[in-house]
């Protein structure tokens, strides 16, 4: 249901303060053009403060020109003339190379804060990552980067310009008549509060649509990838989907309707208001040409500068308009992109060579945002050499304790410990680096098989025949070893890979890293038997002086681990080895029954297990 529009009103004194203190990140802004290109960005604010002078110049001689071509002085004529011609030239010069550098530099601006806001991304915690709030601010961001932070640009650029051009102008006025300066400046006055006002209220809608936004977006990417394309068809969602998509497309589209309805109400009631006022100063001029107190030339002058500065303040009120909406977004962008990383204290950090044992003490943990625990009194102690499975039902804390793990979420400092030292003191880029990993819902990126693989190491990703052993250790044996293929079907020449397929690509990524800490999450969730075999042969293989811990939800694979973690409902209610949980822990004894479908007590348990083992 379409909410109803509040009702438009003009911005109080207060509020006008509280607009004009936002203007206060534009000095931000300029550094951040500076950064990007300095000595261009000087260069541009040069021309157009030549840009700003010259049409004031070229009037003022023309007027000149004017009053010689009345004397009939021939030769004076000429030469005025030939003055007016090169400034019209030069001007078009200027207004050309300030063209081209405002596009060039367009060009790098977007380069630059495009790469602000990705490094930004990637150095954030999944616990800043998975805010909701972090994310409506993000899509904010990154849907107006390519035109905000320009439009301020180009904004403080006029606003240079049409300085120039009142103060090269307003001297001429003066000493014409001093009181026509109240013609142009008190309805610009009065037009910039109500310009500030709807000004503020666009800005507001399109914060509070961010999560409308957001959703219009997952809506379009359902119906449009190819993920998600099959069961859209099968489930007839589509109808449904493009429904929910229009109806929140609807709303925002009313709103902004009313924006700009309300804004082009005000334009057309303050344009009236700068005629009656510019009416009122041709006929001021009129009166002192009568009077003898003005000459022609002078009166055609002051007409083109009188409607020059007209123009001038009422870009002015634009642009002040212009600038108070796009710094807001600005003043989000720049907090956003220099907003500090969530630290747990002022600690030095140690650079690991290689992961001796991992000690998890009186582990608890709450989602951010929730009171649920989710692991309870953790305590864990894996050693160099071990392989650990984390088994358990589903939502029993398997995979966040694999997050905490990797530092994913803070914990206090005692939890987890690497080699004795705090996890939180530890160097992640360089803790990163020793570890493979597969994860539950791993990336399958739609790039070569090559990059697929080499991403697992980037530093060896030119190691092709490292990439090729890493594939043979994951059974990627469906498709030819040409590490150029494209993968996936978003781009051209790509093949599309079964869920199976994109795993085991995924497991050769792990594998492709010299880790010292091999994870596995789910490895079987889309193998087949054969598969399942051969990749688990590799793991142990791989960890045999290194630490293994895979994770899974069946008994079938987690038998052959040295230690199995039973986790329920986030706590620890038993561990050890298949043969010692099989005789202590009856509910694990009653999921390996089921799962192998076989009678409690039967020697063929023991049978089944041995072959296992075996194999």
């Amino acid at each position: 249901m379409v909410r109803k529009m509040k009702k438009f009103k003009t911005l109080s004194i207060s509020e006008i303060k509280e607009m004009l203190s936002s203007m206060k990140v534009i000095p931000k802004s300029i550094k951040i053009f500076f950064q990007v290109k300095k000595s261009i960005f000087i260069f541009i604010i040069i021309i157009n403060i030549i840009a700003g002078i010259l049409p004031v110049i070229s009037v003022n001689v023309l007027g000149t020109l004017i009053n010689v071509i009345s004397t009939t002085n021939l030769d004076m004529s000429l030469k005025i003339l030939a003055i007016y011609i090169g400034i019209s030239f030069l001007l078009n010069i200027v207004l050309s190379i300030k063209n081209f550098l405002t596009t060039k530099f367009q060009y790098l601006l977007d380069y630059e804060l495009v790469n602000k806001l990705m490094n930004k991304c990637a150095n954030m915690s999944l616990e800043e990552f998975e805010n909701p709030d972090v994310q409506d601010q993000l899509k904010h961001i990154q849907s107006q980067i390519g035109y905000r932070p320009y439009s301020i640009f180009t904004a403080i650029l006029t606003l240079i310009t049409s300085i120039t051009t009142i103060l090269s102008s307003i001297f001429s006025i003066i000493i014409w008549q001093p009181s026509a300066i109240l013609f142009i400046i008190t309805p610009s006055l009065a037009f910039s509060i109500f310009y500030l006002s709807i000004s503020k209220r666009e800005f507001q809608t399109e914060e509070n649509n961010a999560k409308k936004s957001r959703n219009i977006w997952y809506y379009e990417f359902l119906l449009t990838k190819d993920q998600s394309f099959k069961e859209v068809k099968i489930l007839n969602l589509a109808k449904h989907l493009i429904k929910r998509n229009n109806d929140l497309k609807k709303t925002i589209i009313k709103e902004n309707l009313y924006n700009t309805k309300v804004r082009l109400i005000i334009s057309i009631v303050f344009d009236f208001i700068d005629q009656i006022c510019m009416m009122a100063l041709m006929i001021l001029i009129i009166l002192s040409v009568n009077a003898g107190k003005l000459l022609i030339g002078g009166a055609v002058s002051l007409l083109r500068i009188i409607n020059m500065v007209f123009d001038s303040f009422n870009s002015i009120m634009n642009i002040i308009y212009s600038i108070n909406q796009n710094s807001l977004y600005m003043y989000k962008l720049i907090n956003f992109i220099h907003e500090p990383k969530i630290k747990h204290g002022d600690k030095k950090i140690y650079r690991l060579e290689e992961i001796n044992d991992i000690e998890i003490n009186d582990l608890s943990f709450c989602y951010p945002g929730t009171n649920k625990k989710v692991l309870k009194n953790i305590n864990l102690k894996i050693n160099k050499g071990e392989k650990i499975a984390f088994f358990g039902r589903n939502g029993s804390g398997k995979s966040t304790l694999i997050k905490l793990l990797l530092g994913y979420y803070l914990v206090d400092d005692s939890m987890i410990k690497i080699n004795g030292i705090s996890l939180n003191d530890i160097n992640t880029d360089n803790l990163y680096k020793l570890i493979g990993i597969l994860f539950q819902d791993y990336c399958k990126y739609e790039l070569t098989l090559k990059d697929n693989v080499g991403f697992g190491n980037i530093d060896e990703i030119d190691n092709e025949p490292q990439i090729l052993e890493s594939l043979e250790k994951a059974a990627v044996d469906f498709i030819p070893p040409n590490l150029e293929q494209q993968l996936g079907k978003w781009f051209s020449d790509g093949i599309q890979l079964s869920g199976g397929q994109w795993q085991r690509v995924a497991l050769a990524r792990c594998f492709f890293k010299k880790a010292q800490l091999y994870i596995l999450d789910e490895p079987n969730a889309a193998l087949d038997k054969m598969g399942e075999k051969k990749i688990m042969n590799t793991f142990f293989e791989l960890t045999k002086n290194n630490i293994g811990i895979f994770v899974s939800h069946k008994i079938a694979h987690v038998m052959l681990a040295d230690k199995i973690i039973y986790l329920d409902e986030g706590r620890i209610v038993a561990e050890g080895t298949h043969e010692q949980l099989l005789k202590t822990c009856p509910s694990y004894k009653e999921i390996y029954d089921l799962e192998f479908n076989i009678p409690i007590n039967s020697k063929d348990v023991d049978d089944e297990f041995i072959k296992q083992k075996e194999a």
